[in-house]
């Protein structure tokens, strides 16, 4: 059954975490971890590509790290989740790990450029899922918890990250949805994803490409594997994303996928996500499927 929590606790809550880091930052916690920016050679692309590795240094967990897919939105690339001006996800990491209200995590974010993660002109689905998580289990082979892995994306990070939790159920034990651009039938005028080649025919926005990629083409065979989904948004987001909200949540209720949705003040921006997200992770790492 879906669940939809009380946004004036969810704000309580999101302001307590917010109250919580900015004062671990004052401890120095930027000491508390690393990042790593690495590459690998993609045989899809002939190419290399470049992502972010979060480490933090505590004591190894008997049982692994637990693992945090990181999918950035439209314009962006790896850098987005742990730039000061956008995610900040190194000093909120940190800050949770050290309260203890998360266990300790490694997480990754991929460059997926514009491809929105789907197989179009880049096959960026493949990429990620034939690639990038193969390449990640061999190279932390030695640290990772297989049984415990969160997947995040904003934006167009976040209809990447919802359609890979429906078509890769195995993978991923909790999402959290930041403002997903994933809408249904098709976007509006002012959308981002108008304006690039991924969706287009002869340089022209194409409904039947985009509606190829729809989330509700994605067979659900058995609800009770998908991942339970952390949904948000800010309520005066400009991108239309509570009307997306909407229709996701028809369709997760009609084949009965479990969900929570959290509304905040605010639009289509970094400092919206950041608080929703320190909310969520902390949620996402207490679901087990």
């Amino acid at each position: 059954m879906a669940c939809r929590l009380n946004n004036i606790f969810n704000l309580l809550v999101t302001l307590l975490l917010l109250f919580t880091i900015s004062s671990c930052k004052q401890a120095k916690v930027e000491y508390y971890s690393e990042v790593e920016k690495k590459s690998f050679f993609s045989r899809l692309l002939e190419d290399s590509i470049y992502y972010n590795v979060y480490r933090p240094h505590t004591k190894h967990p008997i049982d692994g790290y637990d693992l945090l897919y990181l999918l950035h939105g439209h314009g962006g690339n790896h850098d987005d989740w742990f730039e000061y001006e956008e995610g900040r996800v190194q000093p909120i990491l940190d800050s949770l790990i050290k309260n203890q209200m998360i266990p300790p995590v490694v997480a990754v974010s991929l460059d997926a450029a514009n491809s929105w993660y789907v197989n179009r002109h880049i096959p960026m689905e493949s990429v990620y899922f034939d690639e990038f998580i193969p390449h990640i289990d061999s190279s932390l082979q030695d640290f990772l918890n297989k049984e415990k892995r969160v997947i995040a994306g904003n934006s167009a990070g976040g209809y990447g990250a919802l359609r890979f939790i429906l078509k890769y159920p195995d993978h991923f034990s909790s999402g959290i949805l930041l403002s997903p651009a994933a809408y249904e039938p098709v976007p509006p005028g002012i959308s981002s994803s108008r304006k690039i080649d991924v969706f287009a025919k002869d340089s022209i926005f194409n409904d039947s490409i985009w509606n190829s990629f729809s989330y509700t083409n994605i067979p659900i065979n058995a609800p009770e594997e998908i991942a339970h989904l952390l949904i948000s948004t800010g309520i005066d987001d400009e991108y239309e994303i509570i009307t997306v909200i909407d229709s996701l949540k028809l369709h997760l209720d009609k084949n009965n996928i479990d969900y929570n949705v959290t509304l905040v003040p605010g639009g289509h921006e970094w400092n919206v996500w950041r608080e929703i997200f320190a909310l969520d992770v902390t949620r996402a790492f207490e679901i087990r499927k």
